[in-house]
């Protein structure tokens, strides 16, 4: 019986819809090795806000835990495809105030944002179709469309070619000439990780003609969008506004929004004409009644933690703010921040992009700072690294002594 079961094993194969492959670089790997030790280290790429000490959260949960609807959501939970209505209509108040109509019947709620890009691969693509996404950018969107059969290609932003003054934009051309018969979706960050650059009105205005010419949907990640800095929040909602007559799909979640990754709790909401949005509702509803996988705790708690959304956002947004004040007075190149929880950070020109990552391993083992390589993010900038700054300003200052250390000897 042992060895008939162990002849199924040998002979077992996996879906060939994604490979993977498990080969770590050697940067990664001594990370991996330090932190499987239990070794101490400072990291600047840091993304998780549950590890960025912001001791405000607790008090903000237990009064949310605390209110009369947490119990009667949880105690009457009734599953719904779409997700339950009280946590649907504080989503439709956040956009209202932000002039932005989104109804409630056109929100369905996930367990998280990348979860919502897996459902619209599901909805969208067939297998080997594809989606269009940006680069730079974050890999996670290449990872879960392949994971859906899909097709990942890249339009590429304009990037700036020194740390002028000048922020990373949309390259309209190249996104026209990227868009294929078989392009079933076009995903745009907004603001972009880790560029940091939002959709401007003019680009947003020129997209929304592209896509309803070649018919084509918009899904628009907003993650980051409320840490946009506030000098440009008003040509970024604008710009987010006409983007929302698209047809097309936002995403959002607590994540990064409320700083809340382990309350599960993200969305997909529909924009553009109603002849679309009826076209999708009933499609998107089958796919999440499968899995209905949006906990009632998150559902009732979500009315109450975007009311006090600012009381979340504020000390994040004050630590970003001082950090890049801090960063400004380093001698490193600090390549334009519009928004988001990163700055891109150039420390030698002279440095090619194989060396970035011996810099990294050699200030890791030396120093014990972690610091991101720029070309991981596809960043095409010889000496660029990419910066968290979520982290309290003490450490972040600490790390850049280390740095000043280890760049000086």
């Amino acid at each position: 019986m042992l060895s008939a079961i162990s002849g199924i094993q040998e002979k077992f194969t996996m879906t060939n819809r994604f490979s993977l492959d498990t080969e770590q670089n050697p940067l990664m790997r001594r990370k991996e090795e330090l932190l499987n030790n239990g070794e101490t280290f400072w990291d600047l790429s840091e993304a998780n806000p549950a590890r960025a000490h912001f001791p405000h959260i607790e008090s903000l949960i237990a009064a949310a835990v605390r209110q009369d609807d947490f119990i009667a959501g949880i105690s009457g939970y009734s599953p719904h495809p779409q997700g339950g209505i009280s946590a649907r209509e504080a989503i439709s108040r956040y956009y209202a105030q932000a002039g932005i109509p989104i109804m409630p019947e056109d929100i369905f709620l996930t367990a998280s944002t990348s979860e919502a890009y897996s459902f619209l691969f599901k909805l969208l693509t067939s297998p080997g179709e594809k989606v269009l996404s940006p680069s730079p950018g974050y890999p996670l969107v290449e990872m879960l469309s392949r994971m859906e059969a899909a097709e990942v290609e890249f339009y590429f932003l304009e990037n700036p070619i020194t740390a002028e003054n000048i922020p990373y934009s949309m390259d309209m051309e190249n996104l026209e000439d990227s868009l294929h018969p078989d392009t079933r979706g076009v995903v745009f960050i907004n603001p972009n990780n880790p560029t940091g650059n939002y959709l401007s009105p003019m680009e947003a205005h020129r997209i929304a003609e592209i896509l309803k010419e070649r018919k084509i949907p918009a899904i628009v990640d907003e993650v980051f969008f409320d840490y946009i800095l506030p000098e440009e929040k008003a040509s970024a909602e604008e710009g987010r506004k006409i983007l929302s007559m698209a047809d097309g799909f936002i995403l959002n979640g607590f994540s990064k929004m409320l700083l809340l990754p382990q309350i599960k709790m993200g969305w997909i909401a529909l924009t553009g004409s109603e002849a679309w949005k009826t076209s999708v509702r009933e499609p998107l509803s089958f796919l999440l009644d499968l899995y209905l996988s949006v906990s009632a705790p998150a559902m009732a708690m979500a009315p109450f933690l975007l009311e006090n959304r600012r009381a979340f956002q504020n000390p994040m947004q004050e630590r970003i703010r001082a950090n890049l004040e801090w960063l400004s007075g380093m001698p490193v190149e600090v390549f334009p921040y519009r928004g988001g929880w990163n700055a891109i950070i150039r420390i030698s020109s002279t440095l090619s992009m194989e060396d970035t990552e011996e810099f990294s391993l050699k200030l890791l083992d030396e120093k014990k700072v972690f610091l991101m390589p720029g070309y991981f993010f596809d960043i095409p900038h010889p000496g660029a690294f990419v910066v968290s700054l979520i982290l309290p300003l003490e450490i972040f200052r600490e790390a850049w002594k280390r740095i000043q250390l280890f760049t000086n000897r």
